[in-house]
């Protein structure tokens, strides 16, 4: 009863009895809460009154979920028969994938994942901020000694030019800046 409970505040239904989800509505529209769009249920047949109509929901909804990749099998003659067990046991992984467990607390779900890539995003978003705080500050270093090396390099070639016009002290001049020696 407290999974019917769980399931129907989930859905915002009244399920009276679990084999009520033989139609296999309830376990579609579940899934769709953890895979928004996933589970095709406008094709859901939602006046299922046999065995048969219950099956044909039931074949979508495993369609559905290998499409997701979930690799879960859908029981889908005991839940189609109304097997209390077969249900027992679906709409708990159902509720578990979902991260809505027995008494509503957090299971290792599908939610769960999402808790976790959510963290694994905020600390690349971290990562990816620190190093480009650290690309900016490189960049601004090879700004500054390119600039530095601007500097001397117009005070080289302000000497260069001072000791080509052979002035007094231009020899010395020459010599340091390593200028052959026809000048």
């Amino acid at each position: 009863q407290l999974m019917q409970h769980v399931l129907s505040s989930k859905l915002q239904t009244a399920y009276v009895a679990i084999e009520d989800c033989s139609d296999g509505l309830a376990y579609s529209h579940l899934m769709n809460l953890a895979h928004p769009h996933g589970v095709p249920v406008e094709s859901l047949n939602y006046e299922a009154v046999s065995v048969e109509d219950n099956i044909r929901n039931l074949t979508i909804l495993q369609t559905a979920l290998d499409g997701i990749g979930l690799g879960k099998r859908v029981p889908i003659m005991p839940l189609a028969q109304g097997d209390g067990d077969a249900h027992q046991l679906f709409l708990r992984w159902c509720l578990d994938h979902c991260a809505v467990g027995v008494g509503g607390e957090t299971g290792h779900g599908f939610a769960s994942s999402c808790r976790q890539l959510a963290r694994q995003v905020h600390l690349l978003e971290k990562d990816i901020t620190k190093r480009l705080a650290m690309q900016k500050l490189l960049i601004d270093e090879v700004s500054n000694l390119e600039e530095e090396r601007q500097f001397y390099w117009d005070k080289i070639s302000a000497l260069s030019s001072i000791a080509r016009t052979g002035r007094k002290g231009s020899g010395l001049l020459l010599a340091l800046l390593g200028a052959p020696d026809k000048y």
